[in-house]
């Protein structure tokens, strides 16, 4: 208890210190616990979003707004492959599974998708009530749209024409079914037979062509040399989403790198305060020290005294950053579907910076701790008392 008693004594004779450091620890914490927890988040969006799909084949134009289009749904398409494209794509030997998209279409912001029920095999999507549609007109929606836009099953409106916005179609979708909570892009699409989007824009039979096709192929082998066959005719662009990911992670990864950077920084900086605190205290109290080793007190009570007060504004940082992260974290969540149902970040996370919190707290008292074993005992004793 002695320890506590000098700690909070010096607290409250020099309050700015122990305050600043409190309010660093929290902010690099928390900071450096939401990049963590956000970096592994993103990473398995966009592997979870393209998984089961070795090949997305448009019309020409870039493979990663391809992706971003048929994937992610977070881009305008590419245009449009010709009637008659997506037979010849299923019809390849090579061919597993081939799933057309058709699109052009929003509903207060959210895409109105046109597919076939593969579609839903292919994202794993499952109802949380009603059925999947079978008819012209009858939609699936994603679970955001269901409950922002409050669309209970039996429920109809009406899309509007384009990407960003246009005039409103006449014709009304019918909601048959509900999608449960997915976690990624499927939770803000509105999904529609195929037929749907064609009939919608008044497209003739015999120009009815799908927007996209995603493609699961049969071999290991397929997935090297399809992309490379697709590309090579000259009237399409076959992208590969694992090779696209990488390539748009290695692009956000430099965000994120400035962003541990400032995280980095602000730990550096709250660990040289903290240091330089401790090492402040060591030497404004050296006459108090000096006579509990006088006493007989063992040299390792200053480290004690010194470890706990470090340990302690470590603690009160850690209690003001879980909050903070808990905040951080509940305001990202609601920025972008990749980010939805964040949460916070998981027990392995938090063990982490405690262990690196502990050991720099360690390393802090140290040096102080040092400096007082070399202290002469009866000289800094006479020079106080005189």
């Amino acid at each position: 208890m002695i320890h506590l008693r000098m700690i909070w004594r010096s607290w409250i004779d020099k309050p700015a210190s122990p305050f600043i450091i409190i309010l660093l620890v929290a902010l690099s914490v928390s900071l450096s616990a939401v990049i963590r927890h956000v970096d592994h988040k993103v990473e398995a969006y966009w592997k979870k979003q393209s998984s089961g799909v070795d090949v997305v084949v448009g019309a020409k134009g870039s493979p990663v707004q391809l992706i971003l289009a048929n994937i992610f749904h977070a881009d305008a398409p590419t245009g449009n492959l010709k009637p008659g494209d997506f037979e010849s794509l299923r019809s390849n030997k090579k061919v597993k599974r081939a799933i057309p998209l058709a699109y052009g279409d929003r509903y207060e912001g959210y895409r109105i998708l046109g597919t076939n029920q593969e579609w839903f095999s292919l994202m794993g999507a499952e109802l949380t009530e009603g059925a999947f549609p079978q008819k012209a007109y009858q939609c699936v929606v994603g679970s955001d749209v269901a409950s922002i836009k409050k669309l209970p099953v039996g429920s109809t409106f009406t899309g509007s024409h384009g990407e960003v916005g246009g005039h409103d179609h006449n014709h009304e979708y019918t909601v048959v079914g509900i999608l449960k909570k997915h976690g990624d892009v499927t939770d803000r699409l509105v999904i529609t037979p195929i037929q749907t989007v064609w009939e919608e824009h008044h497209t003739p039979q015999d120009q009815r062509a799908a927007t996209a096709v995603l493609i699961e192929l049969k071999t290991a082998m397929a997935k090297l040399t399809f992309p490379r066959e697709i590309n090579g005719k000259g009237e399409w662009m076959a992208a590969v989403p694992a090779i696209e990911v990488s390539k748009l992670l290695s692009l956000t990864g430099d965000v994120s790198l400035l962003t541990k950077v400032l995280a980095g920084v602000l730990s550096g900086v709250s660990a040289l305060m903290l240091f330089l605190l401790l090492l402040e205290r060591s030497e404004a109290k050296r006459k108090e020290q000096a006579l509990f080793r006088f006493e007989g007190a063992p040299s390792i009570f200053t480290f004690a005294t010194l470890f706990w007060e470090g340990f302690l504004l470590l603690l009160f940082g850690l209690l003001l950053a879980y909050p903070l992260t808990i905040w951080s974290t509940f305001q990202l969540a609601g920025y972008h579907s990749m980010l939805s149902g964040l949460g916070s970040p998981d027990a392995y996370t938090w063990g982490v910076i405690f262990v690196v919190g502990v050991t720099s707290v360690l390393f802090s008292s140290l040096i102080p701790w040092i400096r007082t074993t070399r202290v002469n005992l009866s000289e800094t004793l006479r020079n106080e008392l005189d």
